[in-house]
């Protein structure tokens, strides 16, 4: 049977934890939020890229009627996990798509190229058979995605340098409004032809169409270049919601099991600890009857 002292650390042991639990769920929500209002700031940022785009498509139509470019064997397929523990089957879901979308493309001589974001998301890709060619950290605060997604902006422009029509996908987790995130899919390069001639047609919304005074070519790219930064933003943004979002979950499960748990400890420790003063009672009771019984046989 366990001593009173070693249930006492026991108690001891699960208060803390439940004080750590307690801790990264706080965390996460505020997180969350921060990361959330990052999206939202980036919404007006992405709608004044596509303004600017309209003004291209106004001026210089045949920019954005271009053609389509012959289908590469290239492809390049960056997957965004997480560096940190404790947020469930996030990584091992992000991997397993990851592994079957590359699996079910169907073209001859398929050359991959797999980056990872996040040590265990390239652990994951790694057990799978995956070779992972570069490894990028995982932004710890929205202070540092901008950081992180310019360092992948720009690997992503030196390896498509070597082929303009080879393609470049990512794969990630989003927050969902049920389960806590679901798998979402995002094609970054080429960019969507009938996406950039739909600019071609909208309405400008004012009177005025503004002046281009660059080059339509050279703010066309300018541009282009843009949209991938907005894009890609958003995507390792919503990916470190959905960690959050996941790890957030992790310790709501964490915390009632550890409730459980202390309520298990609580009410052994209380019985155990009656049954100590029982039998000290019962050890005074037992002297004392020794004594007088003794008394009375004087």
């Amino acid at each position: 049977m366990e001593t009173l002292e070693t249930m006492r650390r026991k108690l001891d042991g699960a208060r803390e934890l439940m004080a750590v639990v307690k801790t990264m769920k706080a965390l996460a929500a505020v997180n969350i939020r921060q990361v959330e209002r990052a999206v939202q700031s980036l919404a007006q940022y992405d709608r004044t890229v596509q303004l600017a785009l309209q003004v291209v498509g106004r001026q210089a139509p045949e920019l954005l009627a271009a053609g389509r470019q012959a289908p590469s064997n290239r492809r390049l397929l960056i997957v965004l996990g997480t560096d940190q523990g404790m947020a469930g089957p996030f990584n091992d879901m992000v991997a397993a798509h990851a592994v079957r979308r590359m699996r079910q493309v169907d073209l001859p001589r398929v050359q991959w190229t797999v980056w990872a974001c996040g040590i265990r998301a390239k652990t994951r890709l790694e057990r799978s058979g995956c070779t992972v060619d570069e490894l990028f950290e995982v932004p710890a605060s929205v202070m540092a995605i901008h950081g992180t997604v310019r360092e992948i902006l720009l690997r992503v422009e030196s390896w498509h340098s070597l082929d303009r029509a080879g393609r470049v996908d990512l794969e990630l987790n989003r927050p969902a409004s049920g389960p806590p995130f679901q798998h979402h899919h995002v094609r970054l390069l080429p960019v969507n032809r009938a996406w950039l001639r739909s600019f071609v047609e909208r309405r400008w919304p004012s009177r005025g169409l503004p002046i281009c005074t660059m080059e339509p070519p050279r703010l066309l790219s300018s541009l282009v270049r843009q949209f991938l930064f907005v894009t890609l933003y958003r995507a390792v943004a919503e990916s470190l919601a959905a960690e959050n979002a996941s790890r957030l979950a992790a310790m709501q499960v964490a915390e009632k099991n550890i409730s459980e748990r202390l309520e298990e400890l609580r009410t052994a420790y209380h019985q155990q600890r009656q049954s100590v003063i029982t039998e000290e009672l019962m050890d005074v009771i037992s002297g004392f009857e020794a004594l007088t019984g003794d008394d009375g046989l004087s």
